[in-house]
């Protein structure tokens, strides 16, 4: 069985404490994020017409939380490193009458946790509105089970390397207090995956935009 699982790297809620002025050099945003995804898809595999062909529906949700850190080497840009603990479960429902590849108990679940790099570039009107974009690492450990109609389980561990480039809108509306949302990113991703006897190893590159959830951050900055 061949069931991938996505990780949903966005933010659904977070907030950040710092020294002074937003985005100036040497100021320091410490914090915490909270994450929470529903997301629903439609996938297939096999070619139409094919005995093999089946499509099933996955139900992926997903929570986390973790700690993150950066610094302003210079204005406008900020150097950091963050850390999480996630936990996802994925639900399989097979479309296809004729087919019991997958059944509906079909699932698995996973804890995770996961620690990364980034530099982000603020481009800002007013020092109130803008962007923020630049690049990420991120590296991930999961362990998990898969479930299926009999209620029997194996179990899982996979690797996740993510690298890639982010775009988050940013809004101050007072000097300290500000908002952002993540409006996508373009990422790398290499896994491994192993479970009993079998290895499984994938890689891949995906543009997303809001598809995967909605992302929004609170950010309260301070400085010198």
């Amino acid at each position: 069985m061949n069931k991938k699982l996505f990780v949903l790297l966005p933010v659904l809620a977070a907030f950040t404490l710092t020294v002074k002025a937003q985005t100036q050099k040497g100021n320091h945003l410490l914090g915490g994020g909270l994450n929470a995804n529903y997301n629903k898809r439609t996938t297939s595999q096999g070619t139409i017409g094919d005995e093999n062909y089946y499509k099933y529906t996955v139900k992926t949700t997903t929570f986390g939380i973790g700690p993150a850190y950066s610094y302003f080497i210079s204005d406008n840009l900020d150097l950091g490193i963050n850390g999480a603990y996630s936990w996802q479960k994925d639900s399989y429902n097979d479309l296809a009458p004729n087919d019991s590849y997958y059944s509906s108990a079909d699932k698995s679940k996973y804890t995770a946790f996961s620690g990364g790099l980034y530099l982000r570039k603020y481009l800002l009107y007013n020092n109130k509105v803008g962007f923020r974009t630049g690049p990420f690492v991120q590296y991930q450990k999961q362990r998990g089970k898969t479930y299926n109609g009999n209620g029997l389980y194996n179990d899982f561990k996979m690797k996740n390397f993510y690298a890639g480039l982010g775009l988050d809108f940013v809004y101050f509306p007072t000097s300290k207090l500000g908002l952002t949302a993540s409006m996508g990113s373009l990422v790398y991703n290499s896994s491994k995956r192993e479970q009993a006897t079998i290895v499984d190893k994938n890689d891949g590159v995906g543009l997303n935009f809001f598809t995967n959830g909605i992302t929004l951050s609170l950010v309260y900055a301070l400085g010198k």
